[in-house]
């Protein structure tokens, strides 16, 4: 017989912003869990703001605390940590701590997987910093095996290169020199925000 999980029957997603900002039915599931200090999982749960999910397991004293996140072309990543801890610790702060650990992890998984690599082009602000004042224009370069896509997965961009969008006026478009400056940049592997004209080209990832 299946281990009945502890979320199953609560509905909805678990966690309102991150995942540890568990709605109240949670918290108060969890925390009973937890004071009858057996095994329990509660199975996994979503966050209602982040494309994340997050689940909390117990094993004879071992707690498991796993984060799953995706992005807007569907590269997922996920991260786990193991612990145990003395029975004087808050065991809710300790899970919580643990479960930003677990997320951090699922992002540099999600990262290392990833097929593109993303760039933000916008106004140069009016500083002497190479600082992007707005967002205009966004270009997708395939890497790795994205190289073999005809376009990015995911629904949010539908080709590789330019994603044009927001342009009004005649003085807001790219010239040629500062558009294939910009792509020279990014084949060059991009780096630190750069500046092109009026404009200012930075990664994603930063």
């Amino acid at each position: 017989m299946a281990e009945e999980l502890l979320f199953e029957k609560l509905g909805g997603d678990g966690a309102h912003c991150g995942l540890t900002d568990l709605y109240p039915n949670y918290t108060e599931a969890l925390m009973k869990a937890i004071k009858t200090h057996g095994d329990f999982d509660t199975g996994w749960y979503a966050s209602k703001k982040e494309i994340a999910s997050g689940r909390i397991v117990r094993r004879d004293g071992l707690y498991i605390v796993s984060a799953s996140v995706s992005d807007d072309f569907d590269t997922e990543g996920l991260g786990v940590v193991q612990f145990k801890f003395p029975s004087h610790v808050n065991v809710i702060e300790e899970i919580n701590k643990r479960l930003n650990e677990a997320w951090d992890l699922a992002d540099e998984d999600r990262k290392e997987n990833a097929v593109y690599a993303g760039y933000s082009i916008g106004k140069a602000a009016d500083t002497d910093e190479v600082k992007r004042f707005n967002w205009i224009w966004s270009y997708i370069q395939p890497v790795g095996i994205g190289v073999e896509f005809y376009e990015p997965p995911g629904d949010c961009y539908h080709s590789w290169g330019w994603e044009y969008g927001g342009i009004n006026k005649e003085d807001d478009k790219l010239t040629t020199e500062e558009r294939e400056g910009m792509e020279e940049w990014i084949e060059n592997g991009g780096g630190e925000p750069a500046k092109f004209g009026r404009w200012v080209i930075e990664s994603w990832e930063g």
